[in-house]
Order: structure tokens, then C-alpha cells, then sequence
């Protein structure tokens, strides 16, 4: 039997996208260009730089919007069509999508095409043909091609096929084999001579002599030898890019382990940290009951568990790997943590919708104890409901409250923990320039000049015209060249101010000194640009 098209899942999944699609529409118009959003050669030869990057902008909520579908689309044949509504919605309004969703930057598309990969391969285990294997290697590619972060899919393809495959050894090469060379040769090769064909052979051999001078000369030799044939420099390009990405320069460590799970505590909302929260708990409770082996080898059930929830078992495992792989990286961002959002809410969805099902039963002998069974199944139900309902409106004000500001969002977690580092690298990266420009127009009189030390890739004259006067702590006192008006950045604020390491060393001239009251600001434009009134 056909289901049909219009049901009421299919309309509340519509509500959601077309919510979602509203909250980053809505914060793709206010915020200016952010870091890494665009070059500064575009403002600079371009006047209408900003209508090109909304163009794209609008591109990449097309892809968020389409990302929130294929979660809905996946976890619909793991948890069914109405829980799957939950990771849908818990996707929709994360923070960390609405507020990178919107970005003219490849966050989105790089989760969106793991996602699809993860599905596919999953897909070519349980149903295997040529055809499946074909798209999972065509997918495959394109991950690896938009974000080298898709590089922890080699190592999961071959854990998940090691296992599923047992002693199958062979036939699990083989699948492999063709799935990794269609990626590599129909995808990644073609895409890189694409990508370089306007480049000159002379500098693309430059950047990549300069890019891997933090390596031994043997594999750096190596790599410039195979530039210097045309056939196998896009070769040597993705080996370029793949080795400086994975490695970390000398004297730079790698990251604290535990960076990501802290920012990410910070960066969600409170509700969907708490839903994710009961999802683990429940995980763990079902494994403690499920372990608690009597006259079963915890081999056997584990074998059982897995002909019933590979699926959920395979989220698991690409999800650890994916946190060691990016908690392991010489560089880091909070929106490395955007591929595995989706997987970690369905992973949560999964264990709520058991536990919707978990009915105590004692077993009844009268009417009046039958009777008692069903009250109980009630209130047992409704109470459940009633924690996910209140969870979900929660989230649904938490985002209302935070538009358009998406990109700025904390929860109170980081609010009270007042972590510099945390906001300096997260929570300001230039988005509010535009705000300022409008902030500017309704304040200031037209002759009038305001003082900007401004953090990011946004053009301030461009904005402000003949009123932004470029300014740095270093210079001192705006008020001393008759300007009244000093706009700062919270990043560069906080780079001045905050409390330094036993090893660390900072000009006095650029820790704002002169700045009377700096945590007490007159104005602000949007969330990340603080407006000081200097009074005489």
C-alpha cells in the first residue's frame, strides 16, 4: 500500500524546513561577510560584493534546508516516520546550523555530502549491487573533493566493512577497492584539474614548496617531483593539501581532546543538550540491562545486537571516530562539529523512541487491577510526552529569542563560564559590520567620524565611508583627534584584555588602557561590536 504523499509527519516536516529556511534567511540579510566567507579581493574589485555572497548564501540554506530532509528521509527507516520527525527538528533548530547555515562557506555541503556518503555505503552493505557501490563511490569522491575533513570516511569505510564482512576478507578489499578508485579517479582527479586549470604550473609548484617546508625535505621532494608532471600534479596537489591539513607544524600542538565537547556545550541550546543528554542515558541503560548476561556470552549478544542495529551501531562508531579525527587536527573551529550533528541526533532519537515504548505491565488478577495497568501506561505515556513537548517548545523560544543573532548564540552555560578563548574564536567573526553601517546612519551626524578597530573580512569604509576611521588600541585615545564615537570588535576586545598564560606576552599598548569602564559599552550593533561614547 502506497503511503500518502500529504500526512500529517509530511506537514509537520514542511513546517520545520520552512521555519528553519525563515530563522537563516532572516540572519543571511543582516550579517555582513563573515572570516574565510570571501576574499578581500572581492570588495576591492567588485562593488556589488555583497549581493554575490548572499547569492550564495542562499545556495547554502538550499543545502541546509535539503540536509534537514535527508536526516528526516534516513532516520524515518531506522526510528519510523513520526520519530523521525525528532532529529529532523533537533537539526532545524540547532544553533550550530542556523547559524553556519547560512554562510557563503562549504560547513554545510561538507556535512551534507558525508551524510549522504555514510547513508549509501550503509545501504551498499545491506543491499549489495553494482549500482549502490557506484554511487557510494561517486559520493565518496565528492565529500573528499569539498572537505578534507571526509578524510576520516577512509578509515570508517574500512572499519564498518571489516566488521560486516567478517571473514569475508576479500570480498570486503574488493568493495572497497572500487568504491575508494571510482572516488579518487572519476571524482577527486578530474575536480582538482578543474579546479587549478587557470593556474599557472610555475605557481601552483610555489604555494606547494611553501606549503610543506614544515615537512622533511624527503616527502616534500617527493611531492614537488610528481608536480612537475602535468598528469600527476592534481595528484600532488590533494597530496599537498591532505598532508599540511593532517599535519601540525613544529612547535604547535594539537588540540585538547576535550575542546570540541566544551565548545559544543556551549554553542548548543540548553533543551537539545538535554535531549541528547536522555538519549546517552538511555543508551547506556539499555547496554547495562542488555549486558547483564546470565546464560548468553556477551560475544553471542553483541553478534544479536548487531543483526538488529547495525545502522545505529555504524552511526556509533563513525561518530567517535570523526570526534578523535577532528579532536586531532593542528587547527580548530567549533564548525568542525557540523557533520556529526546529525548523526548524534539520530543516535539520540533512537533510544527515546524504546523508551516510548517501555509499558510497565504487572500482571493483573481483577477488573480493578487491569484497570490500574491502564492508568499507569497513561500517566506513564503523558509523562514522557509532556518532558519532550516542554524540550521542544523550549528550543523552539531559545532560537526565537537568539534571531538573527545565530552565529553569536551561547547558551548559559557560557555565559557564566566566561571563557575568552571560547568567544574569541566562536562567537565573533566580523557578522555584525552591516549592523554597524545602520547603527552609524541613525546615531551620528553625517560629518561626524566614529573610531572602528574592527575584527574580520568585512571592508569598514566600504560600510561607513568617510566616517570609519581605522583604529587599533596602539594609537591610543580616539577622543585626543576629536572623535567621540570608538566602535570595537569583541574579539579584538577580548584579545586585549583577557588574562594571559604564565608564558604569554602582550603590548601594553594593545590592552585598551585608555578605555574607561570597557565591560560597560554605551551601544552595541548586533551582538559583537561594542559603541564607547567618549566624554571629555
Amino acid at each position: 500500500m502506497t503511503r500518502p504523499i500529504f500526512t500529517l509527519q509530511s506537514l509537520t516536516l514542511f513546517l520545520i524546513i520552512i521555519v528553519a529556511g525563515l530563522f537563516m534567511f532572516s540572519a543571511a540579510s543582516g550579517d555582513s561577510i563573515i572570516i574565510k566567507e570571501s576574499s578581500q579581493t572581492l570588495f576591492n574589485i567588485n562593488f556589488h560584493a555583497d549581493k554575490i555572497v548572499f547569492n550564495v548564501r542562499l545556495l547554502s540554506i538550499l543545502l541546509s534546508l535539503i540536509l534537514i530532509f535527508f536526516i528526516y528521509w534516513w532516520a524515518k527507516e531506522l526510528i519510523g516516520y513520526t520519530w523521525a520527525l525528532l532529529p529532523a527538528f533537533l537539526t532545524a533548530f540547532s544553533s550550530m546550523i542556523l547559524g553556519y547555515g547560512h554562510y557563503a562557506t562549504p560547513n554545510i555541503f561538507s556535512a551534507l555530502s558525508i551524510l549522504i556518503t555514510v547513508y549509501f555505503f550503509l545501504k551498499s552493505l545491506h543491499s549489495p549491487s553494482k549500482t549502490n557501490l557506484i554511487i557510494t563511490g561517486l559520493l565518496f569522491g565528492l565529500a573528499q573533493f569539498t572537505s578534507l575533513l571526509a578524510l576520516v570516511l577512509i578509515p570508517y569505510f574500512i572499519l564498518i566493512a571489516l566488521i560486516f564482512y567478517g571473514r569475508n576478507l576479500s570480498l570486503a578489499i574488493k568493495n572497497l577497492a572500487l568504491i575508494f578508485i571510482i572516488g579518487y579517479v572519476i571524482i577527486v582527479y578530474p575536480a582538482y584539474i578543474f579546479s587549478d586549470w587557470n593556474h599557472s604550473a610555475d605557481k601552483q609548484i610555489m604555494n606547494m614548496e611553501n606549503n610543506l617546508q614544515i615537512f622533511s625535505p624527503q616527502p616534500a621532494k617527493f611531492i614537488i617531483g610528481l608536480a612537475k608532471i602535468k598528469a600527476l600534479r592534481p595528484i600532488a596537489q590533494y597530496t599537498s593539501d591532505t598532508l599540511v591539513f593532517l599535519s601540525s607544524p613544529k612547535g604547535i600542538s594539537n588540540q585538547n581532546p576535550w575542546y570540541y565537547l566544551s565548545a559544543y556545550s556551549k554553542k548548543e541550546s540548553i533543551p537539545a543538550l538535554l535531549i541528547l543528554l536522555l538519549g546517552t542515558v538511555l543508551s547506556i541503560w539499555n547496554i547495562f540491562i542488555n549486558t547483564k548476561i546470565k546464560y548468553r556470552k556477551i560475544r553471542d549478544s553483541f553478534n544479536e545486537y548487531l543483526q538488529t542495529n547495525f545502522s545505529e551501531f555504524s552511526l556509533f562508531i563513525f561518530s567517535v571516530l570523526y570526534v578523535a579525527f577532528i579532536s586531532n587536527l593542528p587547527a580548530s573551529h567549533i564548525a568542525y562539529i557540523i557533520p556529526i550533528i546529525p548523526f548524534i541526533y539520530i543516535l539520540a532519537s533512537c533510544p527515546i523512541k524504546k523508551w516510548f515504548n517501555i509499558h510497565p505491565t504487572p500482571i493483573a488478577t481483577s477488573a480493578l487491577e487491569r484497570f490500574g495497568n491502564r492508568m499507569s501506561r497513561m500517566i506513564n505515556f503523558w509523562i514522557k510526552t509532556l518532558i519532550i513537548i516542554i524540550l521542544t517548545i523550549w528550543l523552539i523560544l531559545e532560537m526565537i529569542l537568539a534571531a538573527p543573532y545565530f552565529l553569536s548564540y551561547t547558551n548559559e552555560f557560557a555565559k557564566k563560564s566566561n571563557n575568552y578563548i571560547y568567544s574569541t574564536m566562536n562567537f565573533d567573526q566580523g557578522q555584525d559590520l552591516k549592523r554597524l553601517q545602520r547603527w552609524t546612519k541613525g546615531n551620528l551626524e553625517p560629518d561626524e567620524k566614529i573610531a572602528v578597530d574592527y575584527f574580520g573580512d568585512g571592508d569598514c569604509a566600504k560600510y561607513l565611508g568617510e566616517q570609519c576611521v581605522d583604529w587599533q588600541s596602539s594609537k591610543g585615545d580616539p577622543k585626543d583627534q576629536n572623535i567621540k564615537c570608538f566602535a570595537v570588535s569583541l574579539a579584538n576586545l577580548q584579545n586585549g584584555l583577557m588574562p594571559l598564560s604564565v608564558d604569554a606576552i602582550r603590548n601594553p599598548s594593545d590592552e585598551y588602557r585608555w578605555l574607561e569602564n570597557p565591560n560597560n559599552p554605551t551601544d552595541h550593533a548586533g551582538k559583537t561590536i561594542l559603541i564607547y561614547e567618549l566624554l571629555n
